[in-house]
Protein backbone atom coordinates (compact mmCIF):
# COMPACT_ATOMS: atom_id res chain seq x y z
CA UNK A 1 0.00 0.00 0.00
CA UNK A 2 2.88 2.50 0.73
CA UNK A 3 4.45 1.83 -2.44
CA UNK A 4 1.00 2.80 -4.19
CA UNK A 5 0.31 5.61 -2.23
CA UNK A 6 4.08 7.15 -3.20
CA UNK A 7 3.18 6.29 -7.42
CA UNK A 8 0.06 8.03 -7.36
CA UNK A 9 1.45 11.00 -4.94
CA UNK A 10 4.22 11.35 -7.74
CA UNK A 11 1.75 11.11 -10.67
CA UNK A 12 0.50 14.23 -8.79
CA UNK A 13 2.96 15.92 -8.48
CA UNK A 14 3.95 15.28 -12.11
CA UNK A 15 0.87 16.69 -13.34
CA UNK A 16 1.23 19.78 -11.72
CA UNK A 17 4.68 20.49 -11.82
CA UNK A 18 5.14 22.98 -14.58
CA UNK A 19 8.95 22.40 -15.02
CA UNK A 20 8.23 18.71 -15.78
CA UNK A 21 5.91 19.43 -18.72
CA UNK A 22 8.24 21.77 -20.50
CA UNK A 23 10.80 19.68 -20.08
CA UNK A 24 9.49 16.70 -21.77
CA UNK A 25 8.76 18.81 -24.44
CA UNK A 26 12.60 19.37 -25.15
CA UNK A 27 13.49 15.61 -25.09
CA UNK A 28 11.28 14.49 -28.27
CA UNK A 29 15.07 13.35 -29.59
CA UNK A 30 15.58 11.30 -26.41
CA UNK A 31 14.85 7.33 -25.00
CA UNK A 32 12.07 6.98 -22.64
CA UNK A 33 11.81 4.06 -20.52
CA UNK A 34 8.89 3.48 -18.92
CA UNK A 35 8.53 0.82 -15.84
CA UNK A 36 7.37 -0.04 -12.66
CA UNK A 37 10.19 -0.22 -10.10
CA UNK A 38 11.55 -3.85 -10.08
CA UNK A 39 10.71 -4.55 -13.29
CA UNK A 40 14.32 -4.54 -14.94
CA UNK A 41 14.44 -0.74 -16.01
CA UNK A 42 18.29 -0.46 -15.11
CA UNK A 43 18.98 -3.88 -16.94
CA UNK A 44 16.75 -2.80 -20.38
CA UNK A 45 18.88 0.87 -20.33
CA UNK A 46 22.12 -0.95 -19.98
CA UNK A 47 21.48 -3.15 -22.53
CA UNK A 48 20.32 -0.17 -24.48
CA UNK A 49 23.26 1.64 -23.76
CA UNK A 50 26.02 -1.18 -25.16
CA UNK A 51 25.41 0.63 -28.13
CA UNK A 52 28.12 3.50 -27.77
CA UNK A 53 27.77 4.87 -31.07
CA UNK A 54 24.98 6.18 -30.84
CA UNK A 55 23.69 6.28 -27.22
CA UNK A 56 25.31 8.77 -24.52
CA UNK A 57 26.88 7.57 -21.66
CA UNK A 58 29.21 8.47 -19.03
CA UNK A 59 30.44 7.42 -15.48
CA UNK A 60 28.22 8.96 -13.53
CA UNK A 61 25.50 7.06 -15.55
CA UNK A 62 27.28 4.09 -15.60
CA UNK A 63 27.46 4.42 -11.56
CA UNK A 64 29.98 1.87 -10.96
CA UNK A 65 32.22 0.40 -8.14
CA UNK A 66 35.00 0.53 -10.54
CA UNK A 67 37.20 2.87 -13.02
CA UNK A 68 34.56 1.04 -15.90
CA UNK A 69 32.37 2.96 -18.35
CA UNK A 70 30.71 -0.48 -19.93
CA UNK A 71 27.21 -0.43 -19.34
CA UNK A 72 26.92 -4.14 -19.59
CA UNK A 73 29.98 -5.09 -17.71
CA UNK A 74 29.10 -6.16 -13.82
CA UNK A 75 31.93 -5.26 -11.15
CA UNK A 76 33.38 -7.57 -8.72
CA UNK A 77 31.42 -5.29 -6.03
CA UNK A 78 28.39 -4.12 -8.18
CA UNK A 79 26.66 -1.10 -8.72
CA UNK A 80 26.78 1.92 -6.09
CA UNK A 81 23.65 1.75 -4.52
CA UNK A 82 21.16 4.08 -4.66
CA UNK A 83 20.21 6.31 -1.19
CA UNK A 84 17.57 6.42 -0.26
CA UNK A 85 16.23 3.57 -1.64
CA UNK A 86 13.43 1.09 -0.02
CA UNK A 87 16.33 -1.86 -0.75
CA UNK A 88 19.03 -2.09 1.57
CA UNK A 89 22.17 -0.71 -0.14
CA UNK A 90 23.75 -4.29 0.65
CA UNK A 91 20.94 -6.11 -1.87
CA UNK A 92 21.12 -3.49 -4.11
CA UNK A 93 24.82 -4.46 -4.53
CA UNK A 94 24.22 -7.99 -4.71
CA UNK A 95 20.80 -8.04 -7.00
CA UNK A 96 20.51 -5.17 -8.95
CA UNK A 97 22.29 -3.13 -12.05
CA UNK A 98 21.02 0.62 -11.11
CA UNK A 99 22.41 3.58 -12.74
CA UNK A 100 22.92 7.06 -11.99
CA UNK A 101 21.48 10.00 -12.56
CA UNK A 102 19.07 9.32 -15.22
CA UNK A 103 15.99 9.28 -13.57
CA UNK A 104 12.88 11.35 -13.96
CA UNK A 105 11.14 10.44 -10.64
CA UNK A 106 9.53 14.10 -9.00
CA UNK A 107 9.86 15.96 -11.72
CA UNK A 108 10.98 18.88 -9.69
CA UNK A 109 13.57 21.62 -10.93
CA UNK A 110 16.41 20.46 -9.33
CA UNK A 111 15.74 17.13 -10.87
CA UNK A 112 14.94 18.02 -14.29
CA UNK A 113 18.05 20.78 -14.25
CA UNK A 114 20.47 17.66 -13.30
CA UNK A 115 18.17 15.41 -16.83
CA UNK A 116 18.86 19.24 -18.60
CA UNK A 117 22.82 18.76 -18.36
CA UNK A 118 22.62 15.03 -19.18
CA UNK A 119 20.75 16.21 -22.84
CA UNK A 120 23.08 18.71 -23.72
CA UNK A 121 25.98 16.31 -23.16
CA UNK A 122 24.71 13.87 -25.28
CA UNK A 123 23.59 16.24 -27.98
CA UNK A 124 26.71 18.05 -28.06
CA UNK A 125 28.27 14.02 -29.43
CA UNK A 126 25.30 13.49 -31.61
CA UNK A 127 24.19 10.88 -28.91
CA UNK A 128 20.56 10.14 -27.44
CA UNK A 129 20.46 9.79 -23.66
CA UNK A 130 18.05 7.11 -22.09
CA UNK A 131 15.68 8.72 -19.44
CA UNK A 132 14.03 6.13 -17.02
CA UNK A 133 10.27 7.10 -15.17
CA UNK A 134 8.36 5.03 -12.69
CA UNK A 135 5.22 7.26 -14.34
CA UNK A 136 3.31 6.99 -17.40
CA UNK A 137 4.39 10.10 -20.00
CA UNK A 138 2.96 9.75 -22.88
CA UNK A 139 -0.07 11.97 -22.42
CA UNK A 140 3.06 14.96 -22.30
CA UNK A 141 4.17 14.46 -25.42
CA UNK A 142 3.05 12.43 -28.40
CA UNK A 143 6.14 12.52 -30.27
CA UNK A 144 8.81 10.79 -27.57
CA UNK A 145 10.18 7.62 -28.13
CA UNK A 146 8.96 5.24 -25.43
CA UNK A 147 10.19 1.55 -24.19
CA UNK A 148 7.71 0.65 -22.45
CA UNK A 149 8.92 -2.42 -19.84
CA UNK A 150 5.98 -4.76 -19.77
CA UNK A 151 5.41 -8.67 -18.66
CA UNK A 152 4.52 -10.59 -15.33
CA UNK A 153 6.13 -9.89 -11.87
CA UNK A 154 6.04 -13.78 -10.72
CA UNK A 155 7.11 -15.25 -13.85
CA UNK A 156 10.39 -13.13 -13.78
CA UNK A 157 11.52 -14.68 -10.41
CA UNK A 158 13.07 -12.09 -8.68
CA UNK A 159 13.36 -12.20 -4.96
CA UNK A 160 13.65 -8.20 -4.44
CA UNK A 161 9.69 -7.67 -5.65
CA UNK A 162 7.13 -5.11 -5.72
CA UNK A 163 3.29 -5.04 -4.48
CA UNK A 164 2.62 -2.98 -8.12
CA UNK A 165 1.85 -5.33 -11.56
CA UNK A 166 3.97 -4.71 -14.23
CA UNK A 167 2.67 -2.27 -16.78
CA UNK A 168 1.04 -3.66 -19.38
CA UNK A 169 1.30 -3.56 -23.32
CA UNK A 170 -0.13 -0.70 -25.12
CA UNK A 171 -0.90 0.48 -28.90
CA UNK A 172 0.41 3.75 -28.95
CA UNK A 173 3.11 5.71 -31.46
CA UNK A 174 6.34 5.69 -31.02
CA UNK A 175 6.40 3.37 -27.85
CA UNK A 176 7.43 0.03 -28.32
CA UNK A 177 6.41 -2.99 -25.25
CA UNK A 178 9.37 -4.99 -24.57
CA UNK A 179 8.17 -8.43 -22.95
CA UNK A 180 11.28 -8.73 -19.76
CA UNK A 181 10.53 -12.18 -18.88
CA UNK A 182 11.17 -12.83 -22.97
CA UNK A 183 14.30 -10.64 -22.71
CA UNK A 184 15.80 -12.82 -20.13
CA UNK A 185 14.47 -16.18 -21.18
CA UNK A 186 16.49 -19.16 -21.01
CA UNK A 187 15.02 -19.69 -24.19
CA UNK A 188 17.63 -17.66 -26.88
CA UNK A 189 15.08 -17.75 -29.86
CA UNK A 190 12.51 -16.13 -27.50
CA UNK A 191 15.53 -13.35 -25.86
CA UNK A 192 16.89 -12.74 -29.27
CA UNK A 193 13.37 -11.72 -30.57
CA UNK A 194 12.98 -9.81 -27.89
CA UNK A 195 16.75 -8.00 -28.12
CA UNK A 196 16.42 -7.70 -31.87
CA UNK A 197 13.44 -6.33 -31.92
CA UNK A 198 14.09 -3.43 -29.67
CA UNK A 199 17.21 -2.65 -31.94
CA UNK A 200 15.47 -2.17 -34.74
CA UNK A 201 12.79 -0.34 -33.06
CA UNK A 202 15.35 2.51 -31.96
CA UNK A 203 17.57 1.83 -35.15
CA UNK A 204 20.36 0.71 -32.77
CA UNK A 205 23.71 -1.64 -33.47
CA UNK A 206 23.37 -4.74 -31.81
CA UNK A 207 25.24 -6.11 -29.28
CA UNK A 208 23.93 -9.97 -28.85
CA UNK A 209 27.02 -11.58 -27.09
CA UNK A 210 28.47 -9.18 -24.20
CA UNK A 211 24.10 -8.55 -23.91
CA UNK A 212 23.20 -11.90 -23.49
CA UNK A 213 26.17 -12.93 -21.05
CA UNK A 214 25.10 -9.94 -18.97
CA UNK A 215 21.36 -10.59 -18.75
CA UNK A 216 22.60 -13.83 -17.93
CA UNK A 217 24.29 -12.72 -14.56
CA UNK A 218 21.34 -10.57 -14.01
CA UNK A 219 19.37 -13.75 -14.02
CA UNK A 220 22.03 -15.45 -11.80
CA UNK A 221 21.90 -12.70 -9.06
CA UNK A 222 18.00 -12.92 -8.68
Amino acid sequence: MEDIEKLIGAERSLVSNNYFSKFLNTVTDQIIIEYRSRSGGNLVQRIIASDSKNIYWDKFINNSTEDSIDPIYWPINGFRPQIPHTISPKDQQLHTCHTGGSLMHMGDREELTSLLSLVKKAEKVNKRLIIRSHNKLRKYNKNMTIVRVVGNKKQLGRNLQTLKEFFEPVNEPNTHNININKLVSEDYELFLCEYTNLCKFLNINMNTHKVRKFIEEWVARQ
